[in-house]
C-alpha cells in the first residue's frame, strides 16, 4: 500500500499582499517562485495527484498560468537541494477553500535555514538571508567584458573601500553586485563578490588601465540586460528614497530591494 505524502489532493499558496508602503512595492509572483512551489510539491506527484491554488492570484503578468486550478504537476529530478523542513508552515495551507488566514507581508522574509535559491544564466545559486546587494556603475562595456573574461572587478578606492569592509564583515551571507553601465539606461548583470579586496594587486585588462587600482574576484550569476523602466519601482531609502536606477556607484540597496532585483533578473 502506498502512504501518500499529503493528506489532501490541493494544496493552497496563501501570497503575502504587498501594499503601496511596502519597500517591495506591488508585483506578481515570479517564475522562480513557481519553481520553488514545484520543488516543495515533487515528492507528492510521485505518490498522489496533487494541484496547486494560488489565492489571491500571484501568477506573473509575463507567465501564462491558471490562478486557482494549476495542472498537476508531474515528477521532476531536482537540480538543487531543498529539505522541505525550510518551507515555513504559514506558506502551506492544505485546504481548497477561503479559511486559510492571510499571510504576511514579513512572511516574505527568506527562510533563514535555507535562504534563497535562484536560476541563473549561469547556473543555480543561492542567496543566504544575510547577504547584501551593491549597485556597480561602470565606465564602459570593454570593462564589463574584460570582468566576464577574467573574473575579476575593481571599483575607485572609496567603493573598493566600501566593498571591502562589506565582505569582511558580511559572514553569514554574500555580497551581490548588480552592473549597469554609464549612460545605457540599463543594468547588465548580477555578479556574486568571492574575496576580500586586494589592494597591493592591479590588472592590466581593463580600457583605462592607469585609473583602476587594486581587485578582487566575482562570479558571474546572470548576464542579462534589463531595462531601468522595469526597475524604477524599486526604492532605496538611504538615497532620498530615489530610484535603484539612479544610484551611484557601490550604493548598497536594501535586502528585499535586492530580491526583488534578483527576482526580475532571473525571470524568462
Amino acid at each position: 500500500m502506498v502512504c501518500p505524502l499529503f493528506d489532501s489532493t490541493i494544496i493552497g499558496f496563501k501570497a503575502p499582499n504587498h501594499g503601496t508602503n511596502s519597500l517591495r512595492g506591488i508585483y506578481h509572483c515570479t517564475r522562480q517562485t513557481l519553481n520553488l512551489l514545484d520543488t516543495v510539491t515533487y515528492l507528492a506527484a510521485t505518490t498522489t495527484h496533487l494541484e496547486i491554488s494560488c489565492d489571491p492570484n500571484i501568477w506573473s503578468t509575463c507567465f501564462t498560468g491558471v490562478p486557482l486550478s494549476a495542472k498537476v504537476r508531474e515528477p521532476r529530478k531536482l537540480s538543487f537541494g531543498r529539505r522541505l523542513s525550510c518551507i515555513s508552515e504559514e506558506s502551506l495551507v492544505q485546504t481548497n477553500t477561503d479559511e486559510s488566514p492571510p499571510t504576511s507581508p514579513e512572511s516574505s522574509e527568506p527562510s533563514t535555514s535555507c535562504g534563497n535559491i535562484f536560476h541563473g544564466t549561469r547556473g543555480v545559486f543561492s542567496v543566504p538571508s544575510g547577504s547584501r546587494f551593491f549597485v556597480i556603475k561602470s565606465f564602459s562595456v570593454e570593462d564589463i567584458d574584460a570582468s566576464l573574461n577574467n573574473n575579476i572587478w575593481t571599483s575607485t578606492d572609496l567603493g573598493n573601500k566600501r566593498l571591502d569592509k562589506a565582505y569582511k564583515e558580511t559572514e553569514n551571507g554574500s555580497i551581490f553586485l548588480f552592473y549597469s553601465v554609464n549612460g545605457s539606461m540599463k543594468f547588465c548583470g548580477v555578479a556574486r563578490m568571492e574575496e576580500k579586496v586586494n589592494f597591493a594587486k592591479s590588472s592590466d585588462v581593463w580600457a583605462e588601465n592607469s585609473r583602476w587600482k587594486s581587485v578582487f574576484p566575482v562570479s558571474w550569476l546572470v548576464v542579462k540586460d534589463i531595462s531601468n523602466r522595469r526597475l524604477k519601482h524599486l526604492r532605496v531609502p538611504k538615497n532620498e528614497n530615489k530610484p535603484v536606477t539612479n544610484s551611484r556607484d557601490t550604493q548598497e540597496l536594501p535586502f528585499d530591494v535586492g530580491l526583488s532585483m534578483l527576482e526580475i533578473f532571473v525571470e524568462k
